[in-house]
């Protein structure tokens, strides 16, 4: 009788292995939720970066394609605010924003040309790069269609543009912090980009293909 107890008593487990067991089986399943929860971070960051890498390389893609065929159209009389000749062209450039005269993608249902118009906007602490544009119809005088606003790029902190080429005085081509009201378009537009993170994007530089800067009569594009 003794002997039987003793078999039984030793086949099975105290209460006190039980509580081990399930304590050490809570903290093993702790870890692996923890670690899929970490690898889970890192997967959703990479792809947030790769998706907003590629946003941008399509944004600077728009920007090169319609910048480099901005056109030389005139207007009469200097904007607001703007000294200037009483005839000047549809370009109007700042550090801060950029907008000129450009043909409208083939996407687009008129065609034609279209006022395009890139700038920052602030949303908070960070901002967006917001594209603007309307149909340009230089008999009717400029810009006539209602306008259309789209943030082409979020997650924007500094947005900079910067243009390249002789102004009036100037012997030698340089960079400028606005070109406006000039009667011909410079050669270069850089745009840099600084996005939320604090990443710095390449600078873009497109070069416009019907400038008629004085600087490319001289060949100054050769010493770029």
């Amino acid at each position: 009788m003794r002997g039987r107890g003793r078999v039984h008593s030793a086949a099975g487990f105290t209460l006190l292995e039980l509580l081990i067991g399930v304590a050490v089986l809570g903290l093993l399943m702790g870890m692996l939720f923890g670690g899929l929860r970490l690898a889970s971070h890192q997967v959703e960051w990479r792809t947030a970066r790769l998706d907003r890498g590629s946003r941008v390389s399509l944004v600077q893609a728009f920007v090169r394609r319609s910048l480099a065929d901005a056109r030389p159209l005139e207007i009469a009389g200097p904007r607001a605010g703007v000294s200037g000749p009483a005839v000047a062209l549809a370009f109007d450039g700042t550090a801060e924003e950029l907008e000129f005269v450009g043909p409208a993608p083939e996407s687009a249902e008129s065609g034609g040309l279209e006022l395009i118009g890139l700038g920052l906007v602030r949303r908070g602490a960070a901002g967006a790069l917001s594209l603007r544009v309307r149909a340009y119809d230089a008999g009717a005088g400029g810009a006539t269609a209602p306008l259309r606003e789209t943030l082409v790029l979020e997650g924007v902190r500094q947005a900079q543009f910067a243009y390249f080429g002789v102004t009036a005085g100037e012997t030698e081509p340089r960079w400028h912090e606005t070109w406006r009201q000039l009667p011909y378009l410079p050669a270069l537009v850089r745009l840099t980009l600084t996005l939320s993170g604090g990443e710095k994007v390449p600078d873009l530089v497109v070069a416009l293909r019907l400038s008629q800067d004085p600087s490319l009569w001289h060949g100054a594009s050769e010493r770029l």
